[in-house]
This record gives structure tokens, C-alpha cells and sequence, in this order.
């Protein structure tokens, strides 16, 4: 019996990891497919979320963004499961973020404030600097 390896919608990319920063409880990996596509992973203690960025360049305009220089409160981060990850600035508290996305009645929201946004803010710094160099 001889096996192949074959492409399937259902065969698991393969995945490098092109960048890492790690910040408190935050950690943040970015990878690169087998295809030439970057994905965002956060590990953040008790939860962890992965999804898909449209290139490198959306981990600066995230962290500019967290960083309050953005023209508007909301950005596109990327996609989950192919639903736009949407990134906003609490309009009501300064020091909160909601990162979130939601596709068929599905919903899934996290709330980053105060010490948890500022390790996450971290953490993103780092991975993009470790991705520059």
C-alpha cells in the first residue's frame, strides 16, 4: 500500500513561525503559511484566538491603532473563519478595546482593558519588531 500526500480543503496548512512577542499574560505569534499568508495567534492565559491577516503589514496598522493613532475606531484586522476581525476603540473608556467578529448568528468578542490592553500592546510591539528584524 503506498500513500500520497495530498492537497484537500480539509489538509491542515503548514505553518513557520516569522514572528513572536510576549508581554505579561500575552503572547503574540505570527505565522506564515506554506502559501505565502501571515496568521495571528494571542494566547492570553485562559483563552487563545487565531486568525488570518491579509499581509504583515496589518500587525503595524493594529499596533498603530492600539497605540490610539488611528483616524477612526474601528479597524479590519483580519479574517476568522471568514468573518472580518474588527478591532474598536471604546468610545466611553479610553484604556478599552474590543476585538471581535461575528458570521451566521455566531459572535465572539474579547474585551481588552487597562493592564491586559497594555500587554497586549506589548506584546504586538514586540512581535512586530522581532518581524522587522
Amino acid at each position: 500500500m503506498t500513500s500520497r500526500n495530498t492537497v484537500t480543503p480539509n489538509t491542515p496548512e503548514q505553518y513557520g513561525l516569522a514572528a513572536i512577542g510576549k508581554a505579561g499574560q500575552f503572547t503574540v505569534e505570527v505565522l506564515e503559511t506554506s502559501a505565502a499568508s501571515y496568521l495571528m495567534a494571542i494566547e492570553a492565559g485562559s483563552w487563545s484566538l487565531s486568525f488570518a491577516l491579509s499581509s504583515e503589514d496589518d500587525l503595524k496598522k493594529i499596533l498603530t491603532h492600539l497605540r490610539g493613532n488611528c483616524k477612526s475606531s474601528k479597524l479590519s484586522a483580519g479574517l476568522f473563519l471568514g468573518a472580518p476581525v474588527i478591532l474598536i476603540k471604546d468610545d466611553e473608556f479610553s484604556e478599552r478595546y474590543f476585538l471581535g467578529a461575528s458570521k451566521d448568528g455566531h459572535v465572539l468578542d474579547v474585551v481588552l482593558a487597562a493592564d491586559g490592553l497594555a500587554q497586549f500592546t506589548g506584546a504586538v510591539a514586540r512581535a512586530l519588531d522581532d518581524l522587522s528584524n
